[in-house]
């Protein structure tokens, strides 16, 4: 019989060859964004202000490492209110009313990114903060960054939705949308336009938005959410969250055995590093070095969220103690084959324009 645990993990070291870095200024950012989360009445106490700004500012920090400023504040805030945005989409998918009523409210966050004076006195406290956040973007954010972060959170709107009527459902995508699905269920676009605005630089907008610059950004960005997944799980356990991770995927559709699921999950983890690694070098030979420094920011992040998710208080178990993720510099399962599943298996040849 294979527990619960170990059909979640993979308990082999996880392949991370990259050096993470924390920013210690932007750790230092806890305080006053708790006071901004309490100011802005998203959090009732401080003890709960503190727990959110907490995973906000050492998340920025360790993920988004190169920002400084005003950019490290605006990327906490949102961070933190992400999180706890996060919390309020777990329990959405529970009953129809808290599915309409989440709805709602994804649909004037959307609203208020674009337009931030837009709040009405109608409005809860989560649209009014991110009413802050989304003037911060518009402040700092080149227009055709702008554009890829509106897009991003539409996106994850988009993707919490979907995730939440799954859960309702009790469905379980197949394992060629699971991609596209957890793309857009993870953030995986918003994170993308954080960290390029974490460069606190312009990045040419016809690379970030060619194949090859495309190709880059989804890869990287499918191996932080699949060992986000891996490494949040015991977090989500406790709570009951529905699980949608590729490991329950893999074995809902048949495609592996239980006791098979973790480590197939691994090595098209693994796979899919290897072709970010492929993508990366391609960028550094083919696009400019602008588009360079944001495809090694991309490498931070994947270290980053190695090195914070299992460290992390919103990730550890009440009482259990907080423990770093064993890594290796080599990976077990990497291969340059191509993942046979349609909606990924177009990274493994993007054309550079």
């Amino acid at each position: 019989m294979v527990s619960d645990e170990e059909f979640i993990r993979d308990p082999s070291p996880i392949w991370c060859p990259f050096t993470p870095k924390a920013n210690q200024d932007t750790i230092g950012l806890v305080e006053s964004t708790s006071e901004w989360l309490l100011a802005r009445r998203v959090c009732p106490t401080w003890k709960a202000a503190d727990w959110q700004a907490t995973a906000g500012a050492w998340g920025t920090a360790y993920t988004m490492p190169l920002a400084t400023g005003a950019y490290a504040e605006t990327l906490t805030r949102y961070m933190s209110l992400g999180f706890a945005l996060d919390d309020e989409q777990e329990q959405s998918g529970r009953s129809v009313h808290a599915l309409e009523s989440f709805i709602g409210m994804t649909s004037r966050l959307v609203n208020i990114l674009e337009v931030p004076g837009a709040v009405t006195a109608e409005d809860g406290p989560y649209v009014c903060a991110f009413s802050d956040v989304a003037r911060g973007f518009s402040a700092l954010a080149p227009r055709s960054a702008l554009t890829r972060l509106f897009n991003g959170f539409r996106d994850l709107m988009l993707g919490w939705i979907q995730e939440s009527m799954l859960q309702t459902a009790s469905i379980v995508p197949t394992v060629n949308d699971y991609f596209p699905f957890r793309y857009a269920s993870g953030a995986a676009g918003a994170v993308a336009s954080m960290v390029e605005l974490s460069l606190m630089e312009e990045v040419p907008h016809d690379e970030m938005g060619s194949p090859l610059g495309r190709a880059l950004t989804a890869s990287a960005l499918m191996v932080v959410l699949i060992d986000n997944e891996k490494l949040s799980r015991k977090k989500e356990q406790v709570a009951g969250v529905y699980d949608l991770s590729l490991s329950t995927v893999l074995h809902a559709n048949r495609y592996c055995s239980r006791f098979d699921a973790p480590q197939v999950a691994t090595e098209m983890r693994d796979r899919i590093l290897a072709v970010f690694l492929t993508l990366r070098d391609r960028v550094h030979d083919e696009h400019s070095p602008r588009m360079g420094r944001y495809a090694d920011a991309l490498s931070l992040l994947i270290a980053g969220v190695v090195a914070f998710t299992p460290i992390a208080a919103r990730y550890t178990v009440a009482g259990a103690p907080a423990q770093p993720a064993p890594t290796s510099e080599r990976p077990r399962h990497a291969t340059d084959e191509c993942l046979p599943v349609p909606s990924v298996a177009w990274w493994w040849d993007a054309p550079a324009a």
